[in-house]
């Protein structure tokens, strides 16, 4: 498990150039998110002298003068905002295809030089793929959902209603643990469905079900650990950002404070591009160290 993820992150550095090309990604879709929404507020808030309210404390009259200002073309802004989040989905399902066959190139046949015809070839070469195997996942993650309320309302029902707050607290934490532990088995078996996607060229996502869940299941303790290990030094290190933005609201309200902010976002938000490579990568060389790729 160590050595998948020490090697795991030895090969997204040797590749350092796809965790800027998901970096650059989200950067663009991020900009293309935020000027409908920046438009919109810098019309009505310029034309409405409740602006200023904006900076002394929330006024309700700031929203009903927004709805009235966009009541008649809020529509076409929230299909607008629609259509760019369904374009950056399928963005990234099309970029993915080139992250994963450069990652399974790397493990296969050792660090080479970036090719950019490789990268957006297997980018097409495995769209439709990934696109079916993200389907499956949504709908995976429903029966999940379902799953985990079922088995939280039992818990419920077993513990009773007269509970003390104490009570209610495990009961709330054990639900939110369920629900954790299903949604990362589901985001885990869909990475084992792409690997199996790009090791064995199979087109069909019927034929890989089986296999790659029984993949899981014949190695979980060490798939799972792995997993959760990615997981739990992810969360460690939003705990960090989350304590380090908080340090930096004591700087004073100036463009210093601005800057500092916007440095460490960004800086976070590359460290999660690099990241989710990690837990790729991770997957592939543990996958690689029980079925030889080469």
């Amino acid at each position: 498990m160590w050595e998948a993820f020490r090697n795991g992150i030895a090969r997204v550095w040797e590749n350092k150039i796809l965790a800027l090309i998901l970096f650059l990604f989200k950067v663009f879709f991020a900009f293309c998110l935020l000027i409908p929404a920046y438009y919109m507020f810098a019309r009505t808030f310029s034309l409405s002298p409740l602006a200023n309210n904006f900076l002394k404390g929330y006024d309700f009259s700031l929203l009903v003068d927004f709805f009235t200002y966009w009541n008649k073309s809020i529509g076409l802004y929230r299909v607008l905002f629609l259509f760019i989040i369904l374009i950056s989905i399928l963005g990234y399902i099309f970029l993915s295809g080139g992250l994963w066959g450069a990652l399974f190139q790397n493990l296969r046949e050792g660090k080479q030089r970036f090719k950019g015809e490789k990268f957006f070839g297997d980018c097409g070469k495995y769209f439709w793929s990934f696109f079916k195997i993200f389907i499956f996942i949504c709908v995976i993650y429903i029966l999940a959902f379902i799953l985990g309320m079922l088995i939280f309302s039992l818990i419920q029902a077993i513990a009773g209603k007269e509970l003390s707050v104490t009570g209610h607290v495990l009961v709330l934490i054990t639900g939110l643990v369920i629900f954790a532990l299903l949604f990362m088995l589901v985001d885990m078996w869909g990475d084992y469905l792409r690997i199996y996607r790009v090791t064995s060229e199979e087109k069909k996502l019927r034929v890989i079900l089986k296999p790659s869940l029984r993949f899981i299941f014949r190695n979980f303790g060490r798939t799972v650990l792995l997993y959760y290990l990615l997981s739990l030094i992810l969360l460690g290190t939003l705990i960090a950002y989350l304590g380090l933005s908080k340090i930096l609201h004591f700087i004073p309200a100036d463009k210093l404070l601005i800057l500092s902010l916007f440095l460490v976002q960004q800086a976070y938000s590359l460290f999660r591009s690099f990241y989710r490579l990690v837990y790729y990568s991770s997957q592939l060389v543990l996958f690689d160290k029980l079925y030889d790729l080469r």
